[in-house]
């Protein structure tokens, strides 16, 4: 359990990184669509969402619940991309993904407050790492803009975050900045904590839940 995430009802956290070998999200607007999917999945798995970040082919996200594990993580993942594609055909983008596109993803517990931090960070500085951007605060596509009071993504859980570094350090944004300020300038290495992922395939037209079957089916599913 993570102490300082607990005050929050986070109980579990967990690192989730989805891959595409297709580039599905390169416009704003898919972006945006697989955005609001997020948000609907997060309200029906009752998850706590501390950190994202999309690129083009790529979903990084830091979530946590007193219910989750990492069966649910993955059920969580399938959903979205059931629920993100669905969303585009309602718009009239039919086969965004291609018959033999593949979908993986790393599912990673995160076992303490002091990792959860490092991995948010890592999350946040993606953009800048690979290529998106000279600078990872210049992406709009993360959570970072929220942690920099620059603009509040309305599905982030950013609270008990702040909370950890006002423990720190009273002036909890100033730490933050430097905290992040002193990763990208060593190129975002990996933090420990996540260098014995691996990525498994996702099969998400067999694993998602329907719209129909509610939270408590989703809890009685994975024992919570």
């Amino acid at each position: 359990m993570i102490r300082g995430f607990l005050q929050g009802g986070a109980g579990e956290i967990f690192y989730a990184d989805l891959k595409v070998t297709e580039i599905v999200f390169a416009n704003e607007w898919d972006k945006q669509l697989l955005l609001t999917a997020l948000g609907s999945i997060k309200k029906l798995f009752s998850a706590q969402l501390y950190a994202f970040c999309i690129l083009d082919d790529r979903l990084r996200l830091l979530v946590g619940g007193p219910r989750l594990k990492a069966a649910t993580v993955r059920l969580l993942l399938s959903t979205l991309v059931e629920r993100y594609l669905r969303s585009t055909e309602r718009i009239g983008e039919m086969d965004v993904l291609s018959p033999g596109a593949g979908v993986t993803a790393c599912i990673l517990r995160i076992a303490d407050e002091k990792d959860a931090m490092q991995v948010l960070r890592f999350i946040h500085l993606t953009p800048s790492s690979e290529g998106y951007a000279l600078c990872a605060a210049d992406y709009w596509w993360t959570s970072y803009s929220t942690y920099r009071g620059r603009y509040c993504w309305p599905l982030v859980d950013a609270e008990d975050v702040m909370q950890v570094l006002e423990r720190q350090d009273r002036q909890a944004a100033r730490s933050l900045l430097e905290f992040h300020r002193k990763a990208e300038a060593m190129g975002n290495p990996l933090p420990y904590c996540l260098q014995s992922g691996s990525f498994r395939m996702l099969d998400w037209r067999k694993e998602y839940i329907p719209q129909a079957i509610s939270e408590e089916k989703i809890n009685e599913t994975f024992g919570a």
